[in-house]
């Protein structure tokens, strides 16, 4: 789950048109400007020229086409779908692989591609050095980034990991997108004029968004980009782009940090949650051992609710891991996660439960102390156990009961 929050990585979020934009010898001194304006906002030297490429509509879509397929093995989807499917992120019928390969392209306007070096923005129009050249200022501030502090680093490709931390990918792939995403806000206050700025309103309005994403996917994809932009921006009310590039240094370590920004700015950091298998469950294949992190926690309450008391609820979240297992088709996920007290864990097992109910539509109480709520076909127990609470998703009660008491290893 947490690992879908990654798929996605340095891909601009802004709608894109049918139409063409080359670089033609003219357009390079317009580029050279553009970028040295960036660097006078940012504060970055540019270590060495970035390559920089404008293709066409079909060229620019096979290329974010390309890389995702690259980036996402089929292997990994299929997991990552039974996953989204048990906790409840997509509905029925809707299938991760087609979103990603044919919904995504035409809401990515530019792309910096770490791996060869090269700034991509759509040509829409021939206004990639008009009304969108924040485009270009966008990519080009993450290939200074880049630059200076080495985009593989920060990013690394977890698929071959066996215990694996999206949710920490995902915090830094928020400040990576939230400094670009600020960059450019910046960048536009500055150099466009209030009618260029409304040229641009009334010109991004009209332009085709394509499918409507479902909405845990859409919270996930744009999650960098809002919640990254307003952590980035706490950081530079806070001691401007110096308490930026110090981000880059002491990178956050949980998707927490950047829904709160107050916590990175205090040092807070995750607790460790020990789970890397379950005992008593022979015969079963473990395929996945990650962290679902703060902003999973946070959908799991939102999508049922508000976001503003999904909000509050994750106040106390402190960390967390989860563990899926399969035999055949049938599908075992065991969440673990630790919040700041006793009271805390008993209070997140609640709206964990209510949410629950609201999307299974009837519930069934165990004992005291665990809550199994079940549909035919899946039942989910919840239990509070001093300042941590389990979620255990099964396909049956019974099964739902003795995963959710499991010993973890």
């Amino acid at each position: 789950m947490g690992r879908l929050v990654t798929l996605f990585a340095l891909c601009l979020l802004v709608p894109a048109a049918a139409a063409a934009t080359t670089l033609r010898a003219g357009r390079a001194g317009q580029l050279q400007q553009i970028e040295a304006q960036e660097r006078l906002i940012r504060g970055l030297s540019q270590i060495h020229p970035v390559a920089a490429r404008f293709p066409g509509n079909k060229a620019f879509n096979a290329l974010i086409s390309g890389q995702m397929r690259h980036d996402n093995p089929l292997s990994e989807i299929t997991v990552s779908q039974r996953e989204l499917d048990e906790v409840g992120f997509l509905r029925p019928g809707q299938n991760l692989r087609t979103i990603l390969f044919s919904d995504m392209s035409s809401q990515v306007a530019g792309v910096y591609d770490y791996k060869k070096k090269i700034l991509y923005v759509r040509g829409q129009d021939n206004q990639a050095f008009n009304l969108e050249r924040y485009v270009i200022v966008h990519e080009y501030t993450h290939a200074l980034q880049d630059q200076h502090w080495n985009l593989a680093r920060i990013l690394p490709d977890e698929y071959k990991l066996r215990y694996r931390n999206s949710d920490a990918v995902t915090a830094r792939h928020a400040l990576v997108e939230g400094d670009a995403s600020n960059t450019q806000n910046l960048y536009i206050r500055r150099s466009y004029s209030l009618e260029q700025f409304r040229a641009m309103v009334a010109y991004e309005r009209n332009i085709p968004t394509g499918p409507v994403l479902p909405w845990a996917i859409q919270k996930q994809f744009y999650f960098p980009y809002t919640t990254g932009l307003a952590f980035v921006q706490a950081l530079y009310q806070a001691g401007g782009m110096r308490e930026i590039n110090a981000a880059f240094s002491r990178l956050p370590s949980s998707t927490y940090e950047i829904i709160f920004p107050r916590a990175y700015l205090s040092h807070w950091h995750p607790t460790a949650v020990t789970l890397h298998g379950v005992v008593g469950f022979k015969g079963w294949k473990q395929v996945d051992d990650d962290v679902l992190g703060a902003l999973g926690y946070k959908m799991l309450l939102w999508q049922h609710g508000s976001e503003s008391a999904a909000t509050a609820a994750l106040r106390p979240y402190r960390g967390d891991r989860y563990v899926f297992l399969e035999k055949g088709k049938t599908n075992l996920l065991l969440m673990k996660s630790v919040w700041s007290s006793a009271s805390a864990a008993r209070q997140a097992r609640s709206a964990l439960a209510q949410s629950l109910e609201k999307r299974f539509g009837q519930r069934a109480t165990w004992n005291s102390a665990h809550t199994v709520i079940s549909v035919p076909g899946l039942a989910v127990a919840v239990r509070a156990s001093k300042d941590s609470v389990t979620l255990a998703y099964a396909p049956t009660r019974a099964l739902a009961a003795k995963l959710g008491t499991a010993s973890a290893t």
